[in-house]
């Protein structure tokens, strides 16, 4: 070992027992890249809750052929395998599976609107609670209340994950059988693309506030690359800037509950919006907002999609595949959703809350600075708040954030095991866990040499474009895109989106047919490559590349 864990939460990887029955851990660099291990609260919640919400859609699903994702904590990074059920359970399971699906394939969108009422109630309710005025104890309650949200965040999340994906998976097989395509086949993708879904509806409000800043005159004041700290008391000057930023703040405390990092507890476009300001900047590059320009083809295409594919099916079969095709492209679009409701929502409301716990909890001397409770466990601030007068935490935070900045000198290994890498991702995979082999991980890319490709990976979206490659490792280097780019990048989410409506088309090294580049490509009707792996190492900003969507594969032209 390279230095010892802390005991933060019992999920801490041991390589004895964990691998005692267990054969491999795939170390989850989707969630925890090398140099950005989790901060100690986030951790305990993350592995506890994320674990959790897995199991309780198996359970309530009765997937017969997986027991859900499983997370270990590796000082502070994401180590992953996919339990699968023993033979006697998928047995169990398997009668059982048609009937826990039936919600799902009768009334999705009704299931899905309950569930999203259900967290935006929950999100009004906090947001309305009075942090200042409350007694200590009912800030206790609070805290537990934030866990028991995030708990119930992860149970709505893994269910509409796995039960939808589910659907996917067997309309995806059902057509490779039938049909002989797969969801990397050009007529498939036309299924998924023309939907409105979250992130198309909060990325319009953002564009329309980009273009009031045009509208209004601002566009010198907003042209440069202040942060919002700088940038508000001058625009604060003027009348239209006074307007705009009422504009503004309406957007944020709606929409704002967002973070450049999903993962993690991060600093929030509510607490600062310079990354909001980032993606305005983007977005002024332009007049029309892509997807409504597309959406009538899209749409169009979409159902001359779904006609041709159910024409080529058996009358008997007709009522099956239009049911799992329906649920199929639900799901396509689910990633943006839920990553608005869930994730997002979630954690920015959750680490505004704290902070506002973590100010009285300074000014009673309990911690030096609100940060820092993020460097504390539940049990540890549960503490602090029995008596804040009494308590000291210092120790326990000074403990915990020394061993988190030896955590991010490390790097984890990519896999740790008793099997092959090849028997792993075998086992990985056997579960058919659509996060991993749709979203955040992607299929296996088989070798194609016919195809004389620099690199090769998943046809995302369909189409051939040659551009300029800009090279992105995070979203804070987004003003670096120009019109007509080739956006190269580790993988995309809701913050990449503005730039799309610049690029010419998008390479990524990880994610599959249903991640957030695929998606969005799709939407802006530009040739996407995903899960090509060595993306940004072997492609430099400048060179002239050409990304051909239909066959999955990237040349470097110089």
């Amino acid at each position: 070992m390279d230095h010892p864990q802390q005991d933060y939460t019992h999920y801490n990887f041991d390589e004895k027992y964990d691998l005692d029955r267990v054969p491999y851990w795939f170390f989850g660099a989707g969630h925890t890249a090398p140099g950005y291990p989790h901060k100690p609260l986030f951790e305990w919640v993350w592995v506890n809750h994320c674990n959790r919400g897995f199991r309780y859609a198996a359970d309530k699903l009765s997937l017969p052929y997986s027991l859900g994702l499983d997370f270990r904590s590796y000082h502070g990074y994401e180590l992953i395998r996919c339990g699968l059920p023993s033979e006697k359970v998928k047995k169990e399971r398997t009668p059982k599976f048609r009937d826990g699906m039936k919600p799902i394939l009768e009334d999705f969108d009704a299931l899905w609107a309950q569930a999203k009422e259900e967290l935006m109630g929950y999100y009004r309710e906090l947001k309305a609670f009075d942090v200042e005025n409350a007694s200590w104890f009912e800030l206790e309650l609070l805290v537990e209340r934030l866990l028991a949200l995030d708990k119930r965040m992860w149970e709505i999340h893994m269910y509409f994950n796995c039960g939808p994906g589910a659907a996917y998976g067997l309309f995806e097989e059902l057509c490779r059988e039938t049909l002989g395509l797969d969801d990397k086949h050009p007529l498939f993708l036309k299924l998924l693309a023309g939907v409105e879904h979250k992130g198309t509806e909060v990325d319009r409000k953002l564009f329309n506030l980009s273009q009031r800043i045009k509208e209004l005159g601002l566009v010198e004041e907003l042209s440069g690359r202040e942060k919002a700290s700088e940038l508000f008391p001058k625009l604060e000057k003027s009348e239209n800037g006074r307007q705009w930023l009422k504009e503004l703040n309406a957007f944020l405390w709606e929409d704002g509950w967002r973070s450049n990092l999903f993962f993690e507890y991060e600093t929030s476009w509510i607490e600062d919006p310079t990354p909001g300001i980032v993606t305005l900047r983007q977005f002024m590059k332009t007049d029309t907002f892509g997807p409504d320009e597309l959406r009538p083809r899209l749409e169009k295409e979409r159902k001359e999609a779904e006609a041709e594919i159910l024409s080529r099916v058996q009358p008997e079969q007709r009522d099956w595949f239009k049911t799992l095709m329906n649920i199929a492209q639900k799901y396509s679009f689910q990633n943006e959703d839920h990553q608005y409701y869930c994730e997002a929502y979630c954690y920015a409301l959750t680490r505004y809350l704290l902070l506002k716990i973590a100010d009285r909890m300074v000014a009673a001397g309990t911690l030096d600075d609100a940060e820092d409770i993020f460097f504390l466990v539940p049990e540890e601030i549960h503490k602090g708040l029995a008596d804040p007068e009494t308590y000291r935490l210092q120790h326990n935070v000074n403990s915990h954030k020394l061993q988190w900045e030896e955590n991010k000198k490390m790097v984890p290994p990519p896999f740790i095991g008793t099997v092959s890498i090849e028997e792993a991702g075998r086992l990985l995979f056997e579960g058919r866990e659509p996060l991993l082999t749709k979203v955040s991980i992607g299929e296996v890319v088989p070798p194609k040499p016919e195809l004389k490709a620099d690199l090769v990976g998943l046809c995302g979206c369909s189409g051939v474009a040659e551009g300029t490659a800009r090279v992105v490792m995070a979203p804070e280097y987004l003003d670096a895109v120009q019109p007509g780019d080739i956006l190269v990048a580790p993988s995309t989410s809701g913050p990449w989106t503005a730039v799309f409506s610049l690029l010419k088309g998008v390479v990524i090294d990880r994610g599959g047919t249903l991640s957030h580049a695929a998606i969005v490509g799709r939407e802006y009707g530009i040739p996407v490559v995903a899960n090509v792996m060595e993306g940004t190492t072997k492609i430099k900003s400048g060179q002239r590349i050409k990304v051909d969507g239909n066959v999955g594969a990237v040349y470097i032209l110089d």
